[in-house]
């Protein structure tokens, strides 16, 4: 799960001897894949199609974009490019990428070719200096920074962009808080660990990702406040949009019914509305 990330938790895996065994966004995005637009893609889609916006392309360029998931970047992104574009949309969820070439299927131009597999492995594939935009919308916390850089340095053509949107350490923090309160009472309800890399913000972005290579074009905070009324709409949010990737996973099979039935009844117990707010980061950077 995004939020899950606070130091207690990342201590008590170490205690319950957990390490080393990491959670499977894969298996959670795949769940969720028939109602991601419909939850997260219904509200954030928002944000993603602001950021895309953002991005300055001119219509001919090469593409390749991670994380693609269902492919509300990727639509937006090429309603802004013309026939001699191309894109590579690459994801790690076959289901979540399916969904996202059946709805481009009947696209002639820009070409697409889509690549299910890891982020990583892909853009090693590619040729230097051979990209003009990488894009990542809300994948990039699951990546090894260090590595993602150095490649992106590497297949950027010179004046080539990389564009980055995430959700900040702090999104979800109460709806965190809670989590994390069941987690730490009763330890067997957690089998793997979450490994997650989010940012604290985007100058926070801009200071790992800009260098001598790349300079910051853009970049800003934001943030959105899920409704609901219900603290039974606060499961199915977490459940059917995928904000809880990796983390349903890291849960004991035996207990996740348990462990979301406490959950609900936890945020109904409380005595104000708990914000479901996804606090994000935005960064978009030229090669020099």
């Amino acid at each position: 799960m995004k939020i899950l990330n606070t130091a207690r938790v990342a201590f008590n895996t170490v205690r319950w001897n957990i390490t080393n065994n990491f959670a499977d966004v894969r298996a959670d995005y795949d769940a969720a894949s028939s109602t991601y637009d419909d939850y997260y893609g219904r509200y954030l889609g928002t944000v993603t199609d602001e950021f895309a916006a953002a991005i300055p392309l001119t219509g001919a360029e090469r593409v390749l974009e991670l994380a693609a998931g269902t492919g509300r970047l990727t639509g937006a992104i090429c309603r802004r490019l013309g026939a001699g574009a191309h894109v590579t949309a690459v994801d790690l969820s076959e289901r979540m990428l399916a969904l996202n070439e059946m709805k481009h299927a009947v696209l002639r131009e820009p070409r697409i070719d889509f690549r299910q597999g890891d982020a990583l492995r892909v853009i090693a594939e590619q040729e230097d200096e051979s990209i003009d935009a990488v894009l990542c919308a809300w994948g990039i916390c699951y990546f090894n920074h260090d590595a993602f850089l150095s490649q992106v340095q590497r297949v950027l053509r010179p004046g080539g962009m990389l564009a980055l949107i995430e959700n900040r350490k702090c999104t979800l923090n109460e709806v965190s808080n809670l989590f994390e309160r069941l987690v730490i009472s009763r330890p067997a309800y957690l089998r793997k660990a979450i490994r997650l890399n989010l940012p604290e913000d985007a100058a926070s972005l801009a200071r790992k990702f800009c260098s001598d290579a790349l300079h910051a074009i853009s970049q800003w905070d934001g943030g959105l406040d899920i409704p609901y009324t219900a603290a039974s709409e606060v499961r199915e949010y977490m459940l059917k949009s995928g904000a809880s990737a990796g983390f349903l996973d890291a849960i004991e099979p035996a207990y996740r019914d348990e462990f979301l039935d406490a959950f609900e009844r936890l945020v109904a117990e409380q005595p104000r509305r708990v914000p479901l707010l996804h606090q994000y980061s935005a960064l978009i950077a030229r090669k020099r």
